[in-house]
């Protein structure tokens, strides 16, 4: 009997080719993922190559581009990967991100225990590329942060209003899983924005 939770990851690429293998193989990793779609959106550097090297390596990894192969944004990039996505569930990941082990066991439970729930919104943690981007961060407003997207437990009926009031974490499309079938309600991503996409997404 198959997994009766899978999921399509979506990674939307641009001049990421220093990150994407680490991206794409910790999708693979997790057993809830049936197929990791890769949109690559006109990279500057060496991405398309290292997207068609995954290609040929995992028959579980699928490449989009946009006609011509033109750079039309992340919200058309994502756009663009729902839109091919088979399974009943959606994740979306960052290129120059990566899950960890067990990455949907709890998002699994929660879908399965509520056939009602759309979608799961979970912690997102930090690592630094280097010590001189650890520095930055430590100066910055983000001071002492190390969980993103949600740094407390927060019962489900209460999320939307800490999210949208703050204090209690931010928006990230890294931490949210949700049903395929949610995208015909609440419609697509707006590609006429270049900033807040996924905080308009998320908001929807």
């Amino acid at each position: 009997m198959g997994n009766s939770f899978e999921v399509s990851v979506i990674i939307a690429v641009y001049n990421a080719e220093k990150f994407l293998s680490t991206a794409v193989e910790s999708a693979l990793a997790q057993p809830e993922i049936d197929e990791v779609i890769i949109v690559e959106d006109g990279s500057l550097d060496n991405s398309l190559a290292v997207c068609q090297d995954l290609v040929a390596k995992y028959d579980k990894v699928h490449l989009y581009r946009h006609p011509g192969g033109v750079n039309r944004g992340a919200p058309a990039s994502f756009n663009l990967g729902m839109k091919q996505a088979t399974c009943e569930y959606i994740a979306i990941l960052g290129a120059d991100d990566y899950y960890l082990p067990g990455r949907f066991e709890v998002a699994k439970r929660i879908f399965e225990s509520d056939p009602e729930c759309d979608g799961v919104y979970e912690a997102i943690g930090i690592q630094f590329e280097n010590l001189e981007a650890e520095k930055q961060w430590q100066q910055s407003a983000m001071h002492g942060v190390r969980l993103t997207s949600v740094t407390e437990i927060i019962p489900p009926q209460f999320l939307f209003n800490k999210l949208v009031w703050g204090g209690a974490g931010s928006f990230s499309l890294n931490g949210l899983v949700f049903k395929t079938a949610l995208v015909r309600k609440i419609g697509f991503m707006n590609e006429s924005l270049y900033l807040h996409q996924d905080r308009d997404f998320i908001l929807r």
